[in-house]
């Protein structure tokens, strides 16, 4: 056989394509097998001191001493438009959702069951 006929060959041809795709899929099952390693031996690291985040608490309730004119309701707890707490007059802000954490700003007081007043 001459070099021409070589090339065009097709047995040829298969013979050097075949090992070539072998090789090819080989390398990509090992690296799609190398990332699902790596992803599954990383564990999840506990935050640095500098990584530390504070949460803020949840609410403390307080109890207000006066209670005046209702404007509604909610989860069972009658809503008042104004309430006394330490001798100082809060006004009705607004309702936090079951489980939220509030960080209080100045002014502000929170009544069960998550009910936020602020300074007149």
């Amino acid at each position: 056989m001459d070099e021409a006929s070589l090339s065009t060959d097709p047995r040829v041809v298969l013979l050097l394509l075949v090992p070539a795709v072998a090789f090819l899929l080989a390398w990509i099952m090992a690296g799609i097998a190398g990332k699902q390693g790596a992803q599954g031996a990383a564990a999840p690291q506990p935050p640095g001191p500098r990584e530390r985040r504070v949460l803020p608490a949840p609410p403390r309730f307080d109890t207000p001493e006066r209670r005046d004119a209702p404007i509604g309701r909610y989860m069972d707890c009658t809503i008042f438009d104004t309430v006394s707490i330490g001798g100082l007059e809060y006004r009705f802000d607004r309702v936090l959702a079951p489980g939220a954490l509030w960080r209080s700003d100045r002014g502000e007081r929170c009544i069960a069951p998550g009910l936020v007043y602020v300074t007149r």
